[in-house]
């Protein structure tokens, strides 16, 4: 996500971005208020669950409202059933951003290709937490190679995640050169364990543009924990959102053998 503003961002998608400041509001209704405490869990089938997830203290962006969710209907009240209505920003913990987050003309989170969000990715490991953000020194640092063919999907471990609470001063962004390198050495998403891909205070959001203009899809706010780098399966599909600029994903992903 970027914002390059410097207030809050008005989604326009038709949703009452009303704060609540529990976890629990008028109708009852509950998300969880705990942080990134843990490595991601292990789930069934030896999938790893690499979401970070939607508490009612997930912060999207300082500015925008924290999640709520709605109980329009309670089985505690002789409702046959329970649901639920979630009030969230697009951009909350884990999320795919589609080009029209970045460009008027570009295409909304229904409309982008679904092929770079399923299949083998590379997890690599940046050495000591990327001082310098993610270049091109430090991609090949991680293991990249120096000629030839980047992996199609690339997630990067920056080694300073977000946890999805606590903001952030800075983080380690993604450089023009790397950018550009992805684009030519094939990469089709890019995934980080950061808000954005861009310097939190950026306006021009180079990165975001590069990469989108390349064809690179964006997955941002993951969540490795001690997920050693190698090569998995990867499943980041997002929703089909009508006219979104961005939509939560359920990100997960299975070991594959190394050649």
């Amino acid at each position: 996500m970027g914002l390059g503003m410097g207030g809050p961002m008005g989604l326009d998608m038709g949703m009452d971005m009303g704060r609540s400041d529990s976890a629990a509001d008028e109708t009852g209704g509950r998300l969880s208020s705990r942080g990134d405490e843990a490595p991601p869990p292990a789930v069934d089938g030896g999938w790893i669950d690499i979401s970070l997830p939607i508490t009612a203290a997930s912060v999207p962006w300082p500015g925008l409202d924290s999640p709520t969710v709605a109980r329009p209907a309670r089985m505690e009240d002789g409702d046959s059933v329970n649901v639920g209505v979630l009030n969230v920003c697009l951009h909350t913990a884990a999320h795919a951003d589609a080009p029209f987050h970045v460009s008027p003309d570009g295409a909304t989170i229904e409309r982008v290709g679904l092929d770079a969000y399923l299949g083998e990715a590379r997890l690599v490991r940046l050495p000591n937490g990327a001082p310098a953000g993610i270049d091109r020194a430090a991609l090949l640092a991680a293991g990249l190679p120096a000629q030839g063919r980047w992996p199609r999907r690339l997630l990067i471990a920056t080694g300073r995640p977000y946890d999805g609470v606590h903001w952030p001063t800075s983080i380690p962004a993604v450089a023009p050169d790397a950018a550009v390198l992805m684009v030519e050495r094939g990469v089709a998403l890019l995934g980080v364990d950061v808000p954005s891909v861009d310097p939190l205070d950026s306006r021009a959001l180079t990165a975001h543009h590069i990469l989108m203009d390349g064809g690179v899809a964006i997955v941002e706010n993951l969540r490795f924990g001690g997920t050693p780098a190698g090569r998995y399966w990867l499943s980041a599909v997002p929703l089909a959102i009508h006219g979104g600029d961005a939509s939560p994903v359920r990100a997960v992903m299975r070991p594959l053998a190394d050649d």
